[in-house]
C-alpha cells in the first residue's frame, strides 16, 4: 500500500484522466495481488501469486467430517467392548451398533452431499 493506492481519487484520477496502463489499484486488504507493475507511474510492487484462503465454514465442516468418522469408530470399539461382556447378546448388540453407525453415517453423507453439491 501507497499513498496513491491508498486514495480512491488517485486511483480514479490514473484510470480516467491520465488513462495510465496498468493504473493504480485501490488497496483493499486481502487484494493485493490486483496491484500490477507500472514504473512509469511509480507501481513498483506486483503480486506473482495468489493463495485463496480458506473459509471458517470450509475449516468447520472438515472438523466435522473428522469428527463424525471418529464418533463411528466410538461406537462400534464401545459396542464390541459391552458385546465381549454380555453373555449370549453379542450379535445383538453389535446388530444395534451397527445400525446406529450406519445412521450416522447416512446422516452426515446427506449433510455433506448437499453442502459439496454447492447448497451451502
Amino acid at each position: 500500500c501507497n499513498w496513491f493506492n491508498a486514495n480512491p481519487v488517485h486511483c480514479l484520477r490514473s484510470l480516467h484522466y491520465y488513462c495510465h496502463d496498468p493504473p493504480h489499484i485501490f488497496d483493499y486488504p486481502g487484494r493485493s495481488y490486483l496491484h500490477r507493475e507500472n514504473p512509469d507511474i511509480h507501481a513498483y510492487y506486483e503480486a506473482t501469486t495468489f493463495e485463496e484462503e480458506r473459509s471458517l465454514f470450509t475449516e468447520v465442516m472438515s472438523r466435522f467430517k473428522r469428527n463424525v468418522g471418529e464418533g463411528v469408530e466410538t461406537i462400534h470399539l464401545v459396542s464390541e467392548k459391552f458385546a465381549s461382556s454380555i453373555d449370549g447378546g453379542k450379535e445383538a448388540v453389535l446388530h444395534v451398533s451397527e445400525k446406529v453407525a450406519s445412521s450416522l453415517g447416512e446422516a452426515s453423507g446427506k449433510l455433506f452431499g448437499s453442502i459439496d453439491d454447492g447448497k451451502e
